[in-house]
């Protein structure tokens, strides 16, 4: 039982990280135009690099989940929890000063 709390509260604190990233996409994409271009390149590499990590760790998450076992699953969920902060984490820094 108490593995199972555990794994929930795992899944929901990557999920939270996941659902701020994308939050925090939003926003980026709607000061983005306004940007200066050295910004607007850096934020953009970093941002698709990331953003392709994530969905790596996400798929990986996934096969795992059904070739392994759980273990693997819940290690992947929290590997894409913390790229997604650390996604969220670039994009305040580069756009700080340009938000209101």
């Amino acid at each position: 039982m108490l593995i199972l709390v555990i794994n929930v509260l795992l899944v929901a604190i990557s999920c939270m990280a996941i659902i701020l990233t994308l939050i925090n996409l939003t926003k980026t994409f709607k000061v983005h135009s306004h940007l200066p271009d050295e910004i607007k390149k850096h934020t953009k590499s970093t941002v698709f690099t990331c953003f392709i990590l994530f969905i790596f760790s996400i798929g990986c998450a996934i096969g795992a989940g059904f070739l392994w076992n759980q273990l693997f699953f819940y290690v992947f969920i929290l590997l894409s929890g913390f790229l997604s902060l650390a996604i969220y984490q670039l994009i305040n820094e580069n756009l700080a000063e340009f938000v209101d």
